[in-house]
């Protein structure tokens, strides 16, 4: 863990957050991991609403939420959420459906324009790390006047697939065709991996994270005949990959907050860090590039990695009893740490996917995705969970296909 590091003689917050992030790193075991995480671009599973897949059986009652179209009308369903109390960053996971919190953070404090101090996603799957720090650069880019933001969406997801309206936004000819060569894309990948610290570049090209997220690029932007027909404006639309579930547009959100990514770029405050949201040692690491943002009111996004958690947990540890298991629930399926380090005002805001029995602060309990704010920590018992749910007495898994 670094140190206090009172001899960094630098105002520029990259610079600071690398020297950090460098030392933190010598001091970390690498362990790929692509089974926690995936590539945000192009496997979105959150909506601001909910359908569920009617084949599939959760043992529970549905409890059906329309649609919502607007991020502000969400905010408004949202509990305990006090209207203009944020003043600090957005910190949270991944490199897709957090552009989203950009939208949030405006909803919340009733202001279009508004900009958090800092974007911060982290991730263990370094494949969306090298996403997001690709993202940054190109809107340095953009905000320099070497690029303009449709130029980004046609290399990141390429012209094919679009609406009429879209193809208007983004100047595609009737032919479509994408517009940039994959050797400009693969510049911009080579650039992100070269920007990453020396501890971890190595890792990442060890791991293929490089090859295996230009790879999938490649895919985003050569889209099959089946795809649903794409806009550039629609918060909500149907997922590529599983049509029956409407999901946040990770290419519309992109597009409709480019201009303040471009902005926090610029002052480099756009930042993409390999780790876990639920470190407390590179949570530390972000608080001391980032010392004030431990007393002011931040937007926390979590997405459905508690859920995620509880798998993998297990799939390695045999819980032997009932009791044993509510405790191992309590003690660490919750984000404690987010809260000590970046909510010591109580004012922080939660957002997260509310997925498969996790528990609201009123006690709601929602079976399939939906996006949630809360004044409260999110949190997972697994008391929550019915006897559907369990394995047989012996076995180390819960269902398998939760």
């Amino acid at each position: 863990m670094a140190g206090e590091h009172d001899y960094i003689d630098t105002d520029n917050k990259r610079d600071r957050l690398s020297i950090l992030l460098n030392e933190h790193y010598k001091n970390v075991d690498f362990e790929s991991n692509p089974g926690l995480a995936k590539l945000a671009f192009i496997d979105t599973n959150e909506s601001l609403g909910k359908n569920l897949n009617p084949s599939r059986n959760l043992g529970v009652d549905n409890v059906e939420i329309d649609y919502v179209q607007d991020f502000s009308t969400w905010k408004e369903r949202q509990e305990g959420i006090e209207k203009g109390s944020l003043d600090g960053g957005i910190i949270g996971v991944g490199a897709g459906n957090i552009f989203n919190m950009l939208d949030i953070y405006s909803a919340i404090q009733e202001n279009p324009d508004a900009v958090p101090e800092c974007l911060i996603g982290i991730d263990v799957e370094p494949r969306v790390v090298l996403a997001g720090e690709m993202i940054r650069i190109l809107a340095k880019e953009v905000a320099e006047g070497k690029r303009t933001k449709e130029d980004v969406i046609k290399l990141l997801f390429g012209t094919d697939d679009w609406d009429e309206e879209s193809q208007k936004i983004l100047g595609i000819g009737s032919e479509g065709g994408n517009t940039k060569p994959d050797d400009d894309l693969e510049n911009i990948l080579r650039r992100a991996l070269n920007d990453q610290p020396d501890a971890v570049k190595g890792f990442f090209e060890e791991s293929d994270a490089y090859e295996n997220t230009l790879r999938e690029f490649r895919l985003l932007r050569k889209r099959g005949d089946e795809a649903s027909v794409r806009s550039i404006k629609a918060v909500v639309q149907n997922d590529n990959f599983e049509s029956w579930r409407g999901s946040l547009s990770v290419a519309a959100s992109l597009y409709r907050n480019f201009d303040k990514l471009a902005e926090l770029a610029s002052r480099d405050r756009l930042h993409f860090v390999y780790g876990s949201i639920k470190d407390p040692k590179i949570l530390g690491v972000i608080s001391q590039a980032y010392p004030s943002l431990v007393d002011k009111n931040n937007l926390l996004y979590e997405t459905n990695v508690l859920n995620v958690i509880e798998r993998h947990l297990s799939d390695v540890l045999i819980i032997p009893d009932e009791r044993e298991l509510a405790a191992l629930g309590r003690q660490l399926l919750h984000f404690h740490e987010l809260e000590k380090i970046f909510n010591r005002s109580g004012k922080s805001v939660h957002v997260y996917t509310n997925s498969a029995f996790m528990s609201l602060p009123n006690g709601r309990k929602v079976s399939g995705y939906e996006l949630m704010a809360s004044a409260e920590t999110p949190r997972i018992e697994f008391t929550d969970f019915p006897e559907t749910f369990r394995e047989k007495p012996g076995s180390s898994r819960l269902n398998p296909d939760w």
